[in-house]
């Protein structure tokens, strides 16, 4: 990244950072001069130049009957940066005690959210979305298929102190895992139907349901559908719950 470039991220128009770098570049010069060395027009020049001006980042020079424009030295950045940081702390500051009559204006608006990921990439967002700190996590699928695809799945849930309900077919993998399930915190449970050849997972988790297809032979073809709503989550709960209670241990 150029200097022109981090003169943008400090909140510099691309022009005004082109015609600060080039009159810096010059010292004291006419407008006539830096336009030139900015490759830009006379009149463009001039406007920006005058924009600097506000800012404290040019002032002007009068050299026999000529005006000259000096551009404030590489020391005034430092002090926009300093100011700029001071802003975004208040800011942050002021967002945090707001935060939650934002949510609560945002829980007050009865919708569905449904959004749609694609690849490894995108399941991970979705599986960092469901486990929230100390939630119960109902899943549906093929146990193979997930580690399959996200094989950091169970660590990260148990640093959250998340739990996960599980069913899924008596495979052997399935029933190394259950031997763990107190340790990873996790609840399995085993369907007399063969799930491998579905090629889906569901997750239900407070208020989303997020269902994961498997559409190739690669790790990233995958393609994953949130659903956020609570009657929608409610009613895969309660199918969940059938399921679970004619499920074998």
């Amino acid at each position: 990244m150029g200097l022109e470039e981090d003169l943008v991220n400090i909140g510099l128009l691309p022009g005004e950072s082109k015609v600060y770098m080039a009159g810096l570049a010059l010292g004291p010069a006419r407008v006539q001069d830096i336009a030139e060395r900015a490759k830009s027009s006379r009149t463009y020049t001039y406007e920006i130049l005058k924009a600097l001006t506000r800012k404290g980042l040019a002032s002007i020079l009068v050299r026999s009957g000529v005006c000259h424009y000096d551009m404030a030295p590489a020391e005034k950045l430092c002090s926009i940066i300093s100011q700029r940081i001071d802003q975004l702390k208040t800011t942050g500051t002021r967002i945090k005690k707001e935060l939650p009559l934002i949510k609560n204006q945002t829980n007050s608006l009865d919708r569905t959210r449904i959004e749609l990921y694609e690849g490894r990439e995108g399941l991970k967002t979705v599986l960092d979305a469901l486990t929230s700190p100390g939630s119960t996590i109902l899943l549906l699928g093929s146990f193979e298929k997930l580690l399959l695809h996200n094989p950091n799945f169970i660590i990260r849930r148990i640093r959250e102190n998340s739990s996960l309900c599980l069913l899924t077919e008596r495979t052997s993998l399935a029933l190394k895992f259950k031997n763990r399930d107190k340790k990873e915190l996790r609840n399995t449970r085993f369907l007399s139907i063969a799930l491998s050849s579905l090629p889906t997972l569901t997750y239900i988790s407070n208020d989303k349901v997020a269902i994961i297809s498997f559409h190739g032979e690669k790790e990233d073809d995958v393609r994953t559908l949130l659903f956020e709503d609570p009657g929608i989550a409610d009613t895969c709960k309660n199918i969940f719950k059938l399921l679970w209670q004619t499920a074998n241990e």
